[in-house]
């Protein structure tokens, strides 16, 4: 996939701000101060690296080839605690890595599709 933004991305957050809005709002109400919601395609190479490490890549396979069958982009929305979100993005890209400090494998994850342009 290019790094340049496009009109499906764009189009595809737009299509998720209640999304992003839902599990932003789910994961304060699971304790998490300042969440960061990560919306992901499912079909990127990097998205779906850092989605697996949820410890579901067989759910996650299933949902993407639904997705693709359909004609859908496989969005997933994830809502964690700032420091894990940064270390999740920091790890993928090859940023500073450090030791994670706590348990915590996130929040929770969105499996809806959004239908793209």
């Amino acid at each position: 996939m290019s790094r340049q933004p496009n009109a499906v991305r764009e189009s595809l957050l737009h299509e998720s701000t209640e999304k992003v809005e839902m599990r932003w709002i789910w994961a304060r109400s699971q304790g998490v101060d300042r969440p960061v919601v990560l919306l992901l395609d499912a079909r990127d190479a990097h998205g779906r690296a850092i989605l697996e490490t949820s410890g579901e890549s067989e759910r996650i396979g299933a949902y993407v080839a639904t997705g693709v069958r359909r004609g859908l982009v496989p969005t997933m929305s994830w809502g964690l605690p700032p420091d894990l979100a940064q270390e999740l993005i920091s790890r993928e890209f090859g940023g500073h890595r450090r030791e994670r400090q706590h348990g915590c494998r996130g929040t929770g994850t969105s499996w809806r599709p959004a239908a793209s342009r």
